[in-house]
């Protein structure tokens, strides 16, 4: 198998974390998040392995999951940006103490983050993911890992009760969890695995976890893009694709952090048209009325602005100096602005 090495691997929960945000219905909690990790890796990578679970037998692959359309559309404009990485899967010999004393911490886990969890199945129970074996009390029916050896624990029912889910959904909840290991060893020991944090912030004391690399980002740019208001789907792959062929254009690609000079930074972020900020020396100066100007830029400003004699009075307390994108249009006002993604730069 081709594990085309050192290309970044993503795991379809997380994927399918990012859909959810564009979709009708339940979210991700941690979908945000994802997605602007996600750009991160999709940016600046040469290559990105998104890993789909395939069954040992060839007759069992409709239960396992659809390809999400976030990767149908990110694939169709540019192929050679993701490629699937098979995870062949059968059932898990695991002793039973070791999956008892993984659900302990896995219940802790929950019991302290029960919203989370409850959003997580809410969306795992959608039509779009739902593709499951069904629960039968005392029998592993399709699950990779025994989870049913749990199911008569008092820790397990307490989570039933408090979450008010099935016993279905929590053995799926937990198997997805125990997956964790087998998409550690097919990323590989040098590689960098973008993990759903259901799965990364776990502490089995029965699996043994080592940090892998940091992911091959020079900067970040993902949370500047999830800050985009009004963010659809059409909206984030499109600007994926752009930053993408931006950042290769401009050769930002394969550089370790603080490696590239912040007005190169300034300079992508400002091509880009992501959303600026008022420098601090410009805010101190009163210089947004003079800058931005017009009525009709007012409304970006929020309820903190304040017209006064022709000039405008922030609030800086309340504002954050955030700025509409389009004023990025205009390079003689690049000196009294900022980008969050030039905090990493030299």
């Amino acid at each position: 198998m081709n594990t085309m090495t050192n290309a970044p691997l993503v795991d379809l929960t997380s994927i399918n974390a990012i859909e959810s945000l564009f979709n009708d219905g339940p979210k991700d909690p941690f979908g945000v998040r994802l997605a602007a990790d996600f750009a991160d890796l999709f940016i600046f990578s040469a290559t990105a392995r998104y890993a789909v679970t395939r069954p040992a037998k060839a007759r069992d692959s409709e239960k396992f999951g659809r390809i999400p359309q976030l990767i149908r559309e990110l694939t169709r404009r540019d192929s050679p940006a993701l490629k699937e990485e098979p995870l062949i899967v059968g059932e898990q010999t695991v002793r039973a103490e070791h999956v008892h004393d993984s659900f302990e911490s896995f219940a802790a886990y929950v019991l302290n983050n029960s919203r989370a969890i409850k959003n997580f199945i809410l969306l795992h129970n959608t039509s779009r993911i739902r593709i499951r074996p069904p629960y039968q009390p005392g029998l592993n029916t399709g699950w990779v890992f025994p989870t049913h050896l749990v199911a008569e624990s008092s820790e397990f029912k307490e989570l039933m009760g408090l979450l008010r889910v099935s016993p279905e959904d929590i053995c799926h909840v937990f198997d997805m969890v125990l997956k964790y290991s087998l998409y550690g060893q097919l990323a590989g020991e040098d590689t960098h695995y973008l993990a759903h944090p259901l799965r990364a912030d776990q502490n089995f004391p029965t699996m043994s976890k080592e940090n892998g690399p940091p992911p091959p980002v020079p900067f970040r740019c993902g949370p500047s893009i999830m800050s985009i208001r009004n963010l659809s789907r059409d909206d984030y792959t499109a600007i994926l694709h752009e930053a993408r062929g931006l950042a290769h254009d401009m050769k930002l690609t394969r550089l370790k952090p603080g490696a590239i000079e912040k007005e190169r930074i300034r300079e992508f972020a400002a091509k880009l048209g992501l959303p600026p900020r008022l420098k601090e020396t410009g805010r101190a100066l009163g210089m947004i009325g003079g800058i931005i100007g017009g009525l009709g830029a007012l409304s970006a400003l929020g309820p903190s602005a304040a017209v006064a004699g022709g000039m405008v009075s922030i609030a800086s307390a309340f504002w954050s100096g955030r700025l509409p994108k389009a004023i990025t249009r205009y390079k003689w006002l690049h000196w009294v602005l900022t980008w969050d993604v030039e905090k990493k730069g030299r």
